[in-house]
This record gives C-alpha cells, structure tokens and sequence, in this order.
C-alpha cells in the first residue's frame, strides 16, 4: 500500500495538485472521512485498495454523490454503484477468466481456441503451456 501512496504522491507533485490523505481504517471511519473532504474543499478523491472500503463501495459512492465530490475508485463495482470512473481490474474477469479458460481446455479445445478471447496474466499461461505439454506428452 505505501508504494501506491507513494505514486500517488509523486503524481500529486509533478502536476502541482495539493494531496490530502484522509485515512478510513474502519466504515465508521468512512463519514468523518466525507465531512473532512468537505470541510476542506476538496475537488476529488481516490479511494485506495482495501478490502473494508471494498466491501462499502455503495455507502461510498451514495456519499461521493451526496457531497457532489467525483470518485476514483479501485474497482469496477464501485461505477457500477454510480461511482464516476475506476482504475482497477474487473473482479470478475480477474477471477473469473482462469475457470473459464480451463472448462475450455478440458473439454479438449485446443490452446489457440482456448485463449483466443482471453488475456490471462503470465502465470495462467505458464500453467496452460505446462498443462498442455504435459497432456501431449510434450516436454520442451
């Protein structure tokens, strides 16, 4: 998490953007939160990686709307909620993409047609090259 604070910093500075972090450990911490982004004019906000934040997504974006303040959220659920835009990946591709790709392989389809409409991360690949290799007998 610091590394992201850290960019985000740097980011902040480099286009001459004043950066206030406003911490939210725990949801009730999430109000206070709002009220100090108003009380301070703030323009926007991001909200960071985080499980508990993950889980308020709809509390958030109700509260983003009702200060009239644009979010940038960690993911897609968030905009789906009415959130303005989000940065991360799309839980359920993430997730979802490796099950998907391996009903495929197993029902026998080859490696092309397998991953023709994926892109999965290098080590889902990796794990399909190794899989079909071995099911081949293949071992270069």
């Amino acid at each position: 998490m610091a590394s992201v604070v850290n960019d985000i910093e740097h980011a902040a500075r480099t286009l001459g953007i004043q950066l206030q972090l406003v911490p939210a450990d725990r949801p009730d911490d999430i109000l206070r939160a709002f009220s100090t982004m108003a009380s301070q004019g703030a323009n926007a906000f991001i909200v960071l990686p985080s499980p508990m934040l993950f889980g308020e997504h709809r509390r958030i974006v109700e509260l983003a709307a009702n200060n009239r303040l644009p979010g940038m959220y960690q993911a897609r659920e968030f905009v789906d909620a009415g959130g303005l835009t989000s940065y991360g990946a799309n839980l359920d591709d993430l997730f979802g993409a490796p099950p998907r790709m391996w009903t495929r392989y197993s029902k026998g389809l080859s490696r092309r047609t397998c991953l023709s409409n994926d892109r999965p991360s290098s080590s889902w690949s990796h794990q399909l090259e190794r899989c079909e290799s071995s099911r081949t007998g293949d071992q270069s």
